[in-house]
């Protein structure tokens, strides 16, 4: 078991595993950043291959926690926590509750939000255990989706010169709560929907609902469209799978939708402009935050909107300099850290 030379690892403050034998609970917890004295991030449940890749993927998604929060402008730092699902037990309340305990034992440095697995139900209970919870009474989907909306006019506007999405092509890979709130979005913009999940029947209801096309989730990296908006897991794109791509852009919610540099680089060199995750889905990171510090919705609103501008900015700056997207958002979030 490696942390230090884990793709992931990116000089973070604390990395630990936490394990409770009666309820099956083994659970990863990195903190990267503490800002503000708390660092913030979902609970993701789900089956991992070994530990080693849990490990790989806490620290990836903590680190990338901080670079969303301080391009957000919130007062955070990032963290996450990777559940170690088992097939053979269910996720009962009395894990729940354990997780709950792990949470509350970091003394409100470690805020945890929904993530792949966890869903508003969950971190109730887990709130009944610690109040270091956000996103219970304001789930995070609708803000999240909102952001990545946000970001999308952007994209749009930026590379394909359009300042209104009607008539624009989105290709969303995921119809979970993130991916089906975005596909309403969109086509009360007008834009053409087209929905892939690997549960088929899920896209095929959604895409009923909004009049969109489902497709078959293998195809969908090849299908043709504007916009690739992935909303399930990450890792989605790879050198192999951009060269696969017919669109002009890629923007949405995935968390690490880059399996690593090259697969930036390869965008780059087809020409194919990319909005960041971390700046783009951080509309449920701004809602979390909101919570902390008293919920105004046209506040938040008005929070969540300048994504926009932000994307736009990180856009703007690796044209001029020649760098990909994702190189151009890490410059701003040093700059903004003081560390360079």
């Amino acid at each position: 078991m490696s942390i230090t030379s884990s793709p992931g690892f990116d000089q973070h403050e604390s990395l630990a595993f936490h394990h409770d034998p009666e309820t099956g609970l083994r659970a990863f917890v990195a903190i990267h950043r503490k800002r503000d004295g708390r660092g913030c991030g979902g609970i993701r449940y789900r089956p991992y291959s070994s530990e080693q890749a849990a490990i790989d993927d806490v620290l990836r998604l903590s680190a990338a926690m901080t670079r969303k929060a301080v391009l957000a402008g919130v007062a955070a730092g990032g963290a996450k926590s990777c559940v170690l699902a088992d097939p053979s037990r269910p996720k009962t309340p009395a894990l729940l509750q354990a997780m709950g305990q792990v949470v509350h034992s970091y003394g409100g440095a470690y805020v945890c939000a929904p993530d792949v697995g966890i869903g508003t139900e969950d971190l109730a209970v887990i709130r009944s255990v610690t109040p270091h919870v956000v996103a219970v009474d304001h789930p995070a989907a609708p803000y999240t989706a909102r952001g990545t909306f946000r970001g999308i006019e952007a994209v749009a506007e930026w590379k394909l010169g359009r300042d209104r999405l009607e008539g624009v092509r989105v290709a969303i890979q995921g119809a979970g709560n993130v991916g089906a709130q975005l596909a309403r979005l969109l086509v009360a913009a007008g834009a053409i929907v087209t929905i892939a999940d690997t549960d088929t029947a899920k896209a095929d209801a959604l895409a009923s609902e909004l009049g969109a096309r489902s497709i078959d989730p293998t195809a969908l990296l090849d299908a043709e469209a504007d916009i690739l908006a992935p909303c399930a897991l990450g890792g989605v794109l790879t050198r192999a799978s951009v060269e696969r791509l017919r669109v002009r852009a890629v923007a949405g919610a995935a968390n690490n939708q880059l399996a690593d540099p090259d697969a930036g680089r390869a965008l780059a060199s087809r020409g194919i402009a990319f909005a960041p995750d971390f700046v783009i889905s951080a509309g449920g990171l701004i809602a979390g935050e909101h919570e902390l510090d008293g919920f105004d919705e046209s506040a938040v609103h008005e929070h969540i909107d300048r994504i926009r501008t932000t994307v736009l900015h990180v856009l703007e700056r690796a044209a001029t300099q020649s760098i990909t997207e994702t190189e151009a958002a890490e410059r701003m979030v040093a700059e903004r850290m003081g560390t360079r």
